[in-house]
């Protein structure tokens, strides 16, 4: 709810960094990685992470921290 409220999303651009670290640390193509991804169906997982740590950012970003 946080995400649409706040219309916070994970951009194609940090979409294909993701992949494209991800298929380093595999020794595979950026392409190669995100044929794989698309074809298992995580291409929508990815997305909802990504967002998920932009929400956890933002949320961090506007916290107020006091001590007792």
């Amino acid at each position: 709810q946080i995400a649409e409220k706040e219309k916070i999303y994970a951009s194609e651009q940090e979409v294909v960094r993701y992949i494209s670290a991800v298929a380093a640390s595999n020794g595979k193509t950026p392409d190669r990685m995100r044929s794989e991804l698309e074809r298992d169906g995580s291409m929508d997982d990815i997305r909802i992470q990504l967002r998920h740590g932009k929400v956890i950012e933002h949320i961090k970003s506007k916290a107020t921290i006091s001590e007792k």
